[in-house]
């Protein structure tokens, strides 16, 4: 299998967010930055979709293996606060309003499509 090697920062940070999201099943970017630590198992993540969050009365909770190359990316890129309330990857703040969320899991979505397409 040929691999080339990332060239700079953003496209390190955007293979490990993109094989994150495939080894968690495919979880969506924005489930991924709305993640915080008390969902955090020892070998696994629980999390509800932010998609259908809302949408429902019944609760579908996702349990998601974790790899030890997740785990490494979680140690890599979280956040320094952990409370468990805390969100883990340092993207979202609770101090954000609904709109400013928006804008940075955009903009953090678009870092990761950009620079996997220029690998």
């Amino acid at each position: 299998m040929f691999e080339t090697q990332p060239e700079n920062e953003f496209q390190e940070k955007a293979k490990d967010f993109w094989f994150f999201s495939y080894l968690c099943i495919g979880m969506n970017m924005k489930d991924i930055l709305y993640l915080k630590w008390e969902q955090v198992k020892p070998n696994h993540l629980e999390f509800v979709r932010e998609k259908t969050k809302n949408t429902t009365d019944e609760v579908i909770v996702i349990c998601v293996p974790l790899t030890d190359f997740s785990k490494g990316v979680i140690e890599k890129y979280s956040n320094n606060q952990r409370a468990k309330n805390d969100y883990i990857f340092p993207v979202l703040n609770h101090s954000m309003n609904e709109e400013e969320k928006f804008k940075a899991k955009q903009n953090f979505t678009r870092l990761v499509n950009q620079h996997m397409k220029t690998r």
